[in-house]
């Protein structure tokens, strides 16, 4: 028996075809058409998704990122690379990017106070700018971009020498300095430690063999001053200060200068005994998927909402945000935001800030959502897809923003090219130049301009400097029903068979070139063809309303 995939349930048969077909979110069926799908980056693909309904819209954008492409990372960032101010999340993604770190596309982290003091863990390049919060999950990768979603703990601890020195435990990182407190202040704190006088304050650099600050091993630094009674330290770049006082004072002054210490920074996953190199972490307020589930943890409230995710085998990362608060799109509850997530293809993921903080964000195109303030916020940290491939400025595939077009008999289209280098990294949103060709029975051309008016669906092919691609026309005409959603009619799986939800008058089976494959009456269910491929599904009606579906089989 061949499976069948009716064509909501996978991003990857996004990047084919633009019509969708249906999407369960809770207790709703939602019809889907796809707005948009196309590569943004390396092993990555953007999408834009109308779940249509008359009292509930909603608007959806997903990033699909391959996590085992060699030129993409996933990287957290700062606002203003500090823990105490805010800034726009494609403001960070401009800003941080330089020749090989490409921030080509990403989203706003978690939730923050109005200083920008974040409320959950973050780590950037290796370094805790906040630590995870107990019983507060979070979304962290590791050196080789493995996710992780998982409650987190904390715990540090300073040695005067090597592991068997005298040490102190280190109470927290980038926090407000309290009686008795040990706390690492770290280049994410800003400039200075912000610490009142009453204090030992001991600024020290990595040394010897240990070159980057990591967690979950054991950094050697070498102190380079003390000051006791002043506070307010400076913090040079890709230094750190331990502050302490009381009891943390005492420890901290036994120390000289040239004094080489370890320090060790645990950052623990709670369901697992591994302890990985995480370099970069984002924290959220509640895990919404696990193993695939949908977690009874609802924020029943609907908003725009922002997720982020990854594929049960860890190989693809999912951001997810869906619009809110508008008449176009209302926004989602946390469980209907799961839901959503999972159609892309995630088995786990987390819940970020929504609200006016959810942005999406690419490289070269800006802002991908309708943010419900009316203009992107300035949030306390984001999470970044982010390519390290060579520098190369000449285009070597082209694609449409639209692969599927349907158009009504004599219907035009004139379609709008992205252009890619070698690597994948988009480098020219609107190419210019690219010849447009179709056989006589499609269609005819007009320039960049084509008119449906042939007998037959087909392919439109573009060609610039030898370089192809295509675009599947449907000429819904060409089949001789016109296009007409019946909201209350479904068509899902059901084993080898393609079902409808309700008893229909006429049900037929078309090839994607326009080709009768099956036709059958008065039907709630017809066969499935037995060979490979996408076909286009037409119900009618005894009222003669219709639909129109595209299926795989495969």
């Amino acid at each position: 028996m061949k499976k069948i995939l009716i064509s909501f349930s996978l991003l990857s048969f996004f990047i084919s075809f633009s019509l969708a077909g249906n999407i369960v979110v809770g207790t709703k069926t939602y019809p889907v058409d796809t707005l948009a799908h196309f590569k943004v980056g390396p092993g990555s693909y953007y999408t834009a998704l109308s779940l249509v309904d008359a009292t509930a819209p909603l608007r959806v954008f997903f990033l699909e990122v391959d996590a085992k492409n060699q030129y993409t990372q996933l990287k957290a960032v700062l606002a203003r690379d500090s823990t105490v101010t805010c800034e726009r999340t494609s403001a960070m993604a401009i800003r941080k990017t330089t020749a090989g770190a490409a921030y080509f596309a990403g989203t706003n982290g978690g939730f923050f106070a109005a200083s920008g003091n974040l409320s959950q863990g973050c780590m950037v390049g290796g370094e805790v700018a906040r630590a995870p919060y107990v019983g507060v999950t979070d979304i962290a990768f590791d050196r080789d971009k493995v996710p992780f979603i998982d409650p987190k703990a904390y715990y540090g601890k300073v040695y005067a020498g090597d592991s068997l020195s005298p040490s102190l435990l280190i109470t927290n990182i980038n926090v407000a300095r309290a009686t008795n407190n040990l706390i690492l202040y770290n280049q994410l704190n800003g400039h200075y430690t912000h610490t009142n006088q009453y204090g030992c304050e001991v600024r020290v650099q990595l040394t010897g063999s240990s070159t980057t600050w990591d967690v979950n091993k054991f950094v050697n630094v070498k102190v380079m001053s003390k000051i006791s009674g002043q506070g307010n330290m400076a913090i040079p770049v890709g230094e750190a200060v331990l502050s302490g006082n009381g009891t943390a004072e005492t420890f901290l002054n036994a120390l000289n200068v040239n004094d080489v210490i370890s320090i060790k920074i645990k950052i623990t996953l709670n369901s697992s005994t591994e302890k990985p190199l995480l370099t970069d972490m984002v924290g959220g307020d509640r895990q919404i998927l696990q193993h695939g589930l949908v977690t009874d943890n609802d924020w029943a409230a609907l908003n725009p909402r922002t997720a982020v995710g990854y594929s049960s085998d860890k190989s693809k990362i999912y951001f997810c945000i869906v619009d809110g608060r508008s008449t176009i799109s209302v926004g989602v509850s946390t469980k209907q935001l799961a839901d959503i997530i999972k159609s892309a293809g995630a088995s786990e993921a987390i819940n970020l800030d929504g609200g006016g903080s959810s942005t999406l964000y690419v490289k070269g195109l800006n802002l991908m959502n309708i943010v419900s303030d009316g203009t992107e916020r300035a949030v306390g940290n984001g999470l970044f897809a982010v390519s390290s491939a060579p520098t190369d400025v000449t285009i070597s595939e082209i694609n449409a923003y639209k692969k599927t077009v349907e158009l009504p008999k004599n219907g035009t289209f004139t379609p709008t090219f992205i252009g890619y280098n070698q690597y994948g990294a988009l480098l020219n949103t609107n190419v210019q130049g690219v010849t447009l060709s179709c056989p006589a029975a499609l269609g005819s051309v007009n320039g960049g301009t084509f008119t449906a008016s042939g007998t037959q669906n087909g392919v439109l092919t573009a060609t610039y400097n030898s370089i192809q691609t295509t675009v599947n026309i449907i000429t819904l005409n060409g089949t001789g029903i016109d296009k007409h959603e019946m909201s209350n009619v479904y068509i899902s799986l059901n084993g080898n068979q393609i079902h409808i939800s309700e008893e229909v008058a006429l049900a037929e089976i078309y090839s994607i070139t326009g080709q009768k494959v099956a036709s059958v009456t008065n039907v709630s269910s017809i066969k499935a063809p037995v060979a490979k491929g996408v076909y286009i599904v037409i119900v009618v009606d005894k009222a003669s309303a219709k639909k129109i579906q595209k299926v795989t089989v495969y």
